[in-house]
């Protein structure tokens, strides 16, 4: 019982510091910054208490890679991108996916983004906690990996982060730690630790014991019935995790620069008259399309026209008579402005 009690006022503990910082950004520190330029070449700069100098060009194709080695030296290296790069979204979860929260939003990194884990750089912010609700918003940052990152090793450079700038102006700044970088390599010291490591593994497999197996039957069960709770919050979590894919479509039409589905959809509403009704809706990119039935089919392409937000409209097919009712089928499309 004290046992238990001491890790339950530990994790408080820790809550109760984290969400006093939670929602903050890393900011852009001192170091060594490397800027891309429009020929594919790299723009050093030291930064130092907010102030930045710059320290020369280097070419796309690594010359003088050796002499720009030794003036970085140990120096903090970060690999600053410009607007664009970034991606954010506020991701609720359940209260019990806090204490493994970057292994869940590691595996359903495919639900939550346009990408794979291992396409992004990436990191997370606890911005807010919510008991009475059972809740946690999470603030996702996701850079694709660029592939300046790349060709930067290969010249023998080390980022430790990449930094891109936020739509609102802020820098968030993602730490390299632990991150393979495709078309790059390992230098000698981290092939050395995964030797290293790979041995120790070894060593600890051939070293424990097999796990005791003479639990009773009674042992068995108790700790089923102890592990119910858990397999409630997990079956929760995974309801709200397929809750969110309408918010990954929309990130990736917003990615691709394609319209806005919600915006589109209250645009048509409040164009269309109240006798008229839609059976089918499709939007893809920009080129949106409709099927409905109305009392007076005609006078919808004038009332669409009209909306500011639409261009091109036009029937998409010959309007047609209903045989049980007094109302046209028609069939719509439009260009939505970007």
């Amino acid at each position: 019982m004290l046992t238990e009690f001491l890790r339950w006022w530990g994790r408080n503990l820790l809550a109760g510091l984290s969400s006093r910082h939670s929602g903050k950004q890393p900011a852009l520190g001192d170091g060594i910054i490397v800027d891309l330029a429009d020929d594919e070449s790299f723009h050093l700069v030291r930064r130092k208490r907010g102030r930045e100098t710059s320290l020369g060009r280097v070419s796309p194709d690594g010359a003088n890679a050796a002499r720009t080695r030794q003036m970085i030296g140990k120096a903090s290296l970060t690999l600053r991108l410009g607007a664009g790069w970034l991606l954010e979204r506020m991701v609720h979860l359940p209260l019990a996916a806090e204490a493994q929260l970057e292994s869940v939003l590691r595996l359903d990194m495919d639900r939550l983004s346009p990408f794979s884990a291992d396409e992004v750089l990436w990191s997370h912010n606890l911005v807010r906690r919510d008991t009475a609700s059972g809740q946690i918003v999470v603030r996702l940052n996701l850079i694709p990996i660029p592939p300046a990152l790349a060709t930067i090793t290969s010249f023998g450079l080390k980022p430790n982060a990449v930094a891109a700038q936020a739509a609102h102006g802020d820098w968030c700044v993602i730490p390299l730690h632990n991150v393979l970088i495709r078309r790059g390599s390992f230098d000698g010291a981290a092939l050395r630790l995964s030797a290293g490591l790979a041995a120790a593994l070894a060593l600890a497999v051939i070293a424990v014991p097999l796990y005791l197996q003479e639990a009773s039957i009674a042992a068995t069960d108790t700790s089923i019935a102890a592990l119910r709770p858990a397999a409630g919050e997990a079956e929760t979590l995974r309801r709200g995790l397929l809750a969110a894919r309408d918010g990954e479509a929309a990130l990736a039409s917003m990615r691709s620069g394609g319209a806005n589905p919600i915006s589109v959809i209250a645009t048509v509403t409040a164009a269309l008259p109240d006798d008229t009704f839609l059976t089918e809706l499709s939007l893809r990119g920009t080129a949106l399309e409709f099927r409905g039935q109305s009392h007076n089919a005609a006078r919808l392409v004038g009332l669409l026209s009209d909306e500011s937000a639409l261009q091109a409209v036009a029937f998409a097919a010959p309007v047609t008579r209903a045989d049980t009712a007094s109302v046209e089928l028609f069939a719509i499309r439009a260009v939505v402005k970007p």
